[in-house]
């Protein structure tokens, strides 16, 4: 249940949004449990599960980069809510990464959602 709602939020984010931390980055994405993961639901035998969609934007220029961050976390966003279940809360500032042994710049966003479940 855990890994399909992850795999669902992935599908949800973009078609090059993994569901998991690849080995090596690369542009696209990939989602990561949220903290907290899990909260109480509402109900008994409900919970609440909170995951972060980590979308990457290779860091050519800010212009190019502005642009394409604008673009894709709008449509991210618009999707997430659009779903019958997942909400959105928060969308950070983009922020730089990079990867230790790889020259490659990436600007970041880090989407987090929300969605109930049962256990």
């Amino acid at each position: 249940m855990l890994g399909e709602a992850r795999t669902e939020f992935a599908g949800l984010l973009g078609a090059t949004v993994k569901a998991f931390p690849p080995a090596k980055l690369g542009p696209g994405g990939f989602v990561v449990p949220g903290d907290p993961w899990l909260e109480r639901g509402e109900t008994v035998g409900t919970f609440r599960m909170r995951l972060e969609g980590v979308l990457l934007f290779r860091a050519v220029n800010n212009e190019t980069a502005t642009d394409a961050i604008n673009g894709d976390v709008v449509t991210a966003v618009v999707a997430v809510e659009n779903s019958d279940e997942w909400k959105v809360q928060t969308v950070s500032a983009p922020y730089a990464v990079s990867q230790e042994g790889d020259n490659a710049k990436y600007l970041a966003v880090q989407i987090t959602a929300t969605k109930p479940i049962r256990l």
